[in-house]
């Protein structure tokens, strides 16, 4: 009872309050960033689901398709294989920065097939079905170049929040981690 009317106890236990709230109410503030960040990056700047997971199944789709025209005209080529591992790894890929790479690598490995394709005789359909797949490939590869740019705007602005004071204490004590970049 001595120790509720001491006046140095009520002022710890004041300050003790106000850092506690700050980090409850900090801590909230930042994961809200973070999932606005998240969400950019699942959903697109414009909101409309059409963010980099998207154009990502897109191009695996379209990656999928091509080889199952290469394989009509040359089965078990090695740049084929080098499709069938590149798309296996962009789907197994989970973080930004994997599927940034794995990204890349089919875009070189479909790239190269693209280019195999053109130097054999194949019959017109298949030669237009080629030529579009590449095409949807490319424009697909654009969207995603576009939606990295801005999505890697957001994710800069939350990381440089997360590295001032006192969100870089808050980010410490509530285990708060930096937005991975694509790229």
């Amino acid at each position: 009872m001595k120790l509720l009317k001491n006046r140095r106890f009520a002022w710890l236990i004041t300050y003790f309050l106000i850092f506690l709230s700050i980090i409850i109410g900090g801590a909230r503030s930042l994961y809200q960033l973070q999932e606005k960040v998240e969400y950019k990056y699942e959903n697109g700047i414009s909101d409309k689901g059409y963010g980099i997971p998207y154009y990502l199944t897109a191009r695996i789709d379209n990656s999928i398709n091509l080889v199952t025209v290469a394989n009509r005209w040359i089965p078990g080529d090695k740049a084929v294989e080098a499709v069938i591992a590149a798309r296996n790894q962009l789907i197994a890929a989970k973080t930004p920065g994997e599927q940034y790479r794995a990204n890349t690598e089919l875009t070189t490995s479909t790239t190269a097939l693209y280019e195999r394709l053109g130097e054999i005789e194949m019959d017109a359909r298949d030669l237009g079905y080629r030529q579009s797949l590449f095409v949807d490939l490319t424009s697909n590869n654009s969207a995603i170049t576009f939606a990295g740019e801005e999505y890697n705007l957001e994710a800069d602005k939350f990381n440089s929040v997360l590295k001032k004071f006192p969100a870089s204490l808050i980010r410490i004590v509530t285990n708060i981690k930096m937005a991975e970049l694509y790229e």
